[in-house]
């Protein structure tokens, strides 16, 4: 992940780089927090080709706890989920 500050225009953008894990979600509410209070936030998915479907799922409600900040998400149609499929249990 890389942090790219853009001071002219007020914005910390963070850009995920070839896989967003399930880890990553869970951890973002955090890393928000640390950042500047004055500073809006660019998730930047642009460059990430890989997720578990069970980051997806995570970062729904990790988007919804960031409160007070104004969070703008990009490239997020851009990687490819990995579905799960279910397994076969023997009776």
């Amino acid at each position: 992940m890389k942090f790219i500050r853009d001071l002219k225009r007020r914005a910390i953008t963070m850009r995920f780089e070839s896989a967003f894990s399930l880890r990553d979600a869970i951890g973002l509410p955090g890393l928000v927090a640390r950042l500047p209070v004055w500073a809006d936030v660019i998730l930047d998915f642009s460059d990430v080709r890989w997720m578990r479907e069970s980051a997806v799922v995570a970062l729904i409600p990790a988007l919804a706890s960031i409160h007070g900040r104004k969070v703008t998400v990009r490239g997020l149609e851009s990687a490819s989920v990995e579905h799960l499929e279910p397994i076969a249990m023997a009776a």
